[in-house]
């Protein structure tokens, strides 16, 4: 969705079919993501998984990756040259640590990712349903104040995802033979909320954010969907860290101005879905071949740093 929006963005048409824009609605991909994160860390430190192992976890999952990608982009915006993006060696050192994002954008994820860590840590520390209501209750109140984001320099829009992520680990059951419903109902919900609200709305961000909270817990509590199961899409979940790290370098291509002619082209030529559609694929060729050589010999060795030995998952 992510890839999707950003191509859309670079498309420059000024009006799109509500089920293009639901598809590419990336910032509402990036706040499932945090739900999936706030549940994954809940559930690490609900095994055992003791502060300094699980703030070390993090780090090495997150900056390995992203400082190999900030590299990468800086050589390459520094051969092409490209308007507005200052490539020195301090300014790469800082979007190395995360503390800027401008060399690749999308980082701006992964400050909030970093600030949320602590914040999870010390919840889990003193825990109870009721505090985890009250932080969802506080941080979709924070959400609203732009002062505070400017004052950290992170969004903290999407603090409320990591808290509403560990509520949904923390309650186990089962929504039994309306599962499948509900299940339906949170995807239209996640997918449309944002634009039966205005895209511009935060009130429809936090309300696609409550679905996604939903449909985290029905995917967690229940039988292992067949999608989700097949090898295809376990692999693309795999390496889907590097793939969302490395597809801005297909906008990079993108934003080079022959290809934005061609695509303004195509768009009068062959109509906006079959023009968006072509590129996406085109962009997704180009980032999975680059995010699975990723994985493989950054990702994974980062993430086995102080663990027993063990083979590389297969391809």
């Amino acid at each position: 969705m992510v890839a999707f929006g950003h191509i859309i963005q670079w498309t420059k048409k000024p009006e799109w079919p509500n089920v293009l824009l639901a598809l590419g609605n990336g910032p509402a991909a990036v706040l499932l993501f945090f739900v999936i994160s706030g549940f994954v860390l809940f559930r690490s430190l609900e095994a055992g998984t003791t502060p300094a192992k699980f703030i070390f976890g993090r780090v090495k999952r997150i900056y390995p990756a992203a400082a190999v990608t900030v590299l990468l982009f800086a050589a390459i915006i520094g051969a092409f040259g490209y308007d507005g993006i200052q490539i020195s060696s301090g300014n790469i050192a800082l979007n190395a640590l995360l503390i800027r994002t401008d060399i690749n954008g999308v980082m701006w994820s992964l400050k909030v990712e970093i600030l949320a860590a602590p914040l999870i840590l010390a919840a889990w520390s003193i825990w109870s349903p009721r505090l985890g209501w009250a932080l969802l209750i506080l941080a979709i109140a924070l959400s609203f104040w732009g002062a505070l984001n400017r004052f950290l320099d992170v969004p903290t829009t999407g603090l409320h995802a990591f808290a509403l992520g560990m509520l949904a680990a923390h309650y186990r059951g089962d929504a039994g033979q309306l599962r499948n419903t509900l299940l339906v109902v949170c995807v239209m919900g996640f997918l449309f909320a944002p634009e039966m609200t205005s895209r511009t709305s935060h009130i429809g961000s936090i309300i696609s954010t409550l679905f996604a909270g939903g449909l985290v817990w029905l995917v967690a509590n229940g039988p292992e969907l067949r999608l989700l199961g097949m090898r295809p899409l376990r692999y693309l979940g795999r390496i889907s860290y590097s793939f969302y790290l490395l597809h801005p370098l297909s906008m990079l291509v993108l934003a080079l101005p022959p290809v934005v002619d061609g695509i303004q082209a195509a768009l009068v030529i062959l109509g906006a879905g079959v023009t968006v559609t072509g590129v996406f694929l085109i962009s997704v060729a180009i980032t999975a071949p680059i995010a699975a050589l990723l994985y493989r010999w950054i990702e994974v060795p980062g993430i086995q740093i102080n663990r027993n030995p063990a083979p590389y998952p297969a391809a």
